[in-house]
C-alpha cells in the first residue's frame, strides 16, 4: 500500500513537472510571437513613415518642376511675342 502511494505520488509529480515544462514552453513561444509582432509593427511604421516622407518629397519635386516648366513656357511665349512684334 505504501509502495502504491509512493508510486502514485511519483507519477503525479512527474506529470506535474511535464505539464509545467509544457506551460513554460508555450509561454515562451507566446512571448516570442508577441515580440515578433511588435517588431513587425515597428518595421511597418518605419516603412510607412519613409514612404510618406518620400511621397511628400516627390510631390514637392513635381510641383517645382511644373513651376519651372510654366516659367519656361511663359518666357518662350514672351520671347516669341517680342520677336513677332519687333
Amino acid at each position: 500500500m505504501v509502495k502504491k502511494a509512493r508510486s502514485d505520488q511519483k507519477k503525479f509529480s512527474d506529470e506535474e513537472k511535464k505539464f509545467k515544462k509544457e506551460i513554460c514552453t508555450l509561454q515562451k513561444a507566446d512571448r516570442r510571437k508577441a515580440n515578433d509582432i511588435a517588431r513587425m509593427k515597428l518595421q511597418h511604421e518605419r516603412v510607412a513613415n519613409r514612404l510618406k516622407i518620400q511621397s511628400a518629397k516627390d510631390a514637392s519635386e513635381v510641383k517645382k518642376l511644373k513651376m519651372l516648366l510654366l516659367k519656361r513656357t511663359e518666357h518662350k511665349a514672351k520671347a516669341q511675342g517680342t520677336v513677332k512684334l519687333g
